[in-house]
Protein backbone atom coordinates (compact mmCIF):
# COMPACT_ATOMS: atom_id res chain seq x y z
CA UNK A 1 0.00 0.00 0.00
CA UNK A 2 2.83 2.38 0.87
CA UNK A 3 4.40 1.70 -2.53
CA UNK A 4 1.15 2.55 -4.32
CA UNK A 5 0.77 5.81 -2.38
CA UNK A 6 4.41 6.67 -3.07
CA UNK A 7 4.04 5.93 -6.79
CA UNK A 8 0.80 7.93 -7.01
CA UNK A 9 2.40 10.86 -5.18
CA UNK A 10 5.44 10.79 -7.45
CA UNK A 11 3.21 10.60 -10.55
CA UNK A 12 1.06 13.52 -9.35
CA UNK A 13 4.11 15.68 -8.59
CA UNK A 14 5.61 14.82 -11.98
CA UNK A 15 2.43 15.85 -13.77
CA UNK A 16 2.26 19.10 -11.82
CA UNK A 17 5.83 20.00 -12.74
CA UNK A 18 5.21 19.22 -16.42
CA UNK A 19 2.08 21.35 -16.62
CA UNK A 20 3.06 24.20 -14.34
CA UNK A 21 5.04 27.11 -15.64
CA UNK A 22 7.69 28.82 -13.56
CA UNK A 23 7.44 32.57 -13.04
CA UNK A 24 10.50 33.03 -15.26
CA UNK A 25 8.91 30.99 -18.06
CA UNK A 26 5.65 32.93 -17.70
CA UNK A 27 7.53 36.25 -17.91
CA UNK A 28 9.38 35.11 -21.03
CA UNK A 29 6.11 34.01 -22.62
CA UNK A 30 4.50 37.38 -21.83
CA UNK A 31 7.45 39.29 -23.31
CA UNK A 32 7.58 37.19 -26.46
CA UNK A 33 3.80 37.40 -26.89
CA UNK A 34 3.78 41.19 -26.42
CA UNK A 35 6.57 41.63 -28.94
CA UNK A 36 4.86 39.35 -31.47
CA UNK A 37 1.61 41.27 -31.02
CA UNK A 38 3.46 44.57 -31.55
CA UNK A 39 5.05 43.37 -34.77
CA UNK A 40 2.15 41.44 -36.30
CA UNK A 41 -1.20 42.79 -35.10
CA UNK A 42 -2.73 45.81 -36.73
CA UNK A 43 -5.09 45.86 -33.74
CA UNK A 44 -2.93 47.55 -31.12
CA UNK A 45 -5.28 46.47 -28.32
CA UNK A 46 -3.68 43.02 -28.67
CA UNK A 47 -0.26 44.54 -27.95
CA UNK A 48 -1.37 46.78 -25.08
CA UNK A 49 -3.12 43.84 -23.36
CA UNK A 50 0.32 42.66 -22.19
CA UNK A 51 0.88 45.92 -20.28
CA UNK A 52 -0.21 47.03 -16.81
CA UNK A 53 -1.07 50.64 -17.63
CA UNK A 54 -0.91 53.12 -14.74
CA UNK A 55 0.26 56.72 -14.46
CA UNK A 56 3.70 55.34 -13.53
CA UNK A 57 3.98 53.11 -16.61
CA UNK A 58 6.82 54.04 -18.94
CA UNK A 59 7.85 52.88 -22.39
CA UNK A 60 11.27 54.28 -23.25
CA UNK A 61 12.78 53.76 -26.69
CA UNK A 62 16.09 55.15 -27.83
CA UNK A 63 18.06 54.49 -30.94
CA UNK A 64 19.81 56.11 -33.88
CA UNK A 65 17.98 59.43 -34.30
CA UNK A 66 15.04 58.40 -32.10
CA UNK A 67 14.29 59.04 -28.43
CA UNK A 68 10.76 58.45 -27.18
CA UNK A 69 9.22 58.22 -23.74
CA UNK A 70 5.55 57.37 -23.33
CA UNK A 71 3.75 57.37 -20.00
CA UNK A 72 0.78 55.11 -19.32
CA UNK A 73 -1.81 57.71 -20.36
CA UNK A 74 0.22 58.59 -23.47
CA UNK A 75 0.38 54.89 -24.40
CA UNK A 76 -3.41 54.64 -24.22
CA UNK A 77 -3.75 57.74 -26.41
CA UNK A 78 -1.14 56.48 -28.88
CA UNK A 79 -2.96 53.15 -29.22
CA UNK A 80 -6.44 54.64 -29.70
CA UNK A 81 -5.20 57.44 -32.01
CA UNK A 82 -3.20 55.07 -34.21
CA UNK A 83 0.10 56.80 -33.38
CA UNK A 84 2.18 53.65 -32.93
CA UNK A 85 4.19 52.43 -35.93
CA UNK A 86 2.35 50.02 -38.22
CA UNK A 87 2.90 46.28 -37.82
CA UNK A 88 5.97 45.19 -39.77
CA UNK A 89 5.61 41.39 -39.43
CA UNK A 90 9.13 41.07 -38.06
CA UNK A 91 10.32 37.80 -36.59
CA UNK A 92 12.18 38.13 -33.30
CA UNK A 93 15.16 36.26 -31.94
CA UNK A 94 16.07 36.55 -28.24
CA UNK A 95 19.53 36.06 -26.78
CA UNK A 96 21.29 36.73 -23.48
CA UNK A 97 17.95 36.56 -21.65
CA UNK A 98 18.15 36.96 -17.89
CA UNK A 99 14.90 36.82 -15.94
CA UNK A 100 14.34 37.18 -12.21
CA UNK A 101 10.96 36.95 -10.49
CA UNK A 102 9.53 37.26 -7.02
CA UNK A 103 5.94 36.57 -6.06
CA UNK A 104 4.49 39.67 -7.74
CA UNK A 105 7.37 41.62 -9.28
CA UNK A 106 10.03 40.57 -11.77
CA UNK A 107 12.27 41.81 -14.54
CA UNK A 108 13.95 40.65 -17.70
CA UNK A 109 17.01 41.83 -19.59
CA UNK A 110 17.78 40.55 -23.07
CA UNK A 111 18.94 41.24 -26.61
CA UNK A 112 16.46 41.09 -29.46
CA UNK A 113 17.01 40.88 -33.19
CA UNK A 114 13.93 41.70 -35.28
CA UNK A 115 13.97 40.78 -38.96
CA UNK A 116 11.25 41.96 -41.35
CA UNK A 117 10.07 39.81 -44.28
CA UNK A 118 12.23 41.87 -46.67
CA UNK A 119 15.35 40.93 -44.66
CA UNK A 120 15.94 44.18 -42.77
CA UNK A 121 17.16 43.52 -39.22
CA UNK A 122 17.23 45.76 -36.17
CA UNK A 123 19.05 45.04 -32.94
CA UNK A 124 17.98 46.05 -29.45
CA UNK A 125 19.07 45.73 -25.84
CA UNK A 126 15.90 45.56 -23.77
CA UNK A 127 14.82 45.70 -20.15
CA UNK A 128 11.27 44.95 -18.99
CA UNK A 129 9.88 45.52 -15.51
CA UNK A 130 7.08 43.06 -14.81
CA UNK A 131 4.25 42.88 -12.30
CA UNK A 132 1.81 40.06 -11.63
CA UNK A 133 -1.78 41.25 -12.02
CA UNK A 134 -4.70 38.87 -11.48
CA UNK A 135 -2.36 35.91 -11.96
CA UNK A 136 -0.81 37.14 -15.24
CA UNK A 137 2.58 38.77 -15.75
CA UNK A 138 2.27 42.24 -17.29
CA UNK A 139 4.87 44.79 -18.38
CA UNK A 140 4.85 48.03 -16.41
CA UNK A 141 8.07 49.55 -17.73
CA UNK A 142 10.21 49.00 -20.77
CA UNK A 143 13.56 50.39 -21.83
CA UNK A 144 14.65 49.60 -25.39
CA UNK A 145 17.94 50.75 -26.85
CA UNK A 146 18.28 50.08 -30.56
CA UNK A 147 21.82 49.84 -31.88
CA UNK A 148 23.67 49.22 -35.11
CA UNK A 149 26.01 46.20 -34.92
Amino acid sequence: MKKIILICSFFTLSLCSVFSQTAEQAIRTAIESESKAFHTNTDRAAFIAYWHITDETRMIYTGPGVNNVLTGSQMKTAVTAGQLPPADNAVNEYTNMLIKAGDTVGWASFDQKSTTPDGVSSYMHEFRGMVKVDGAWKIFTSFVMEYKP
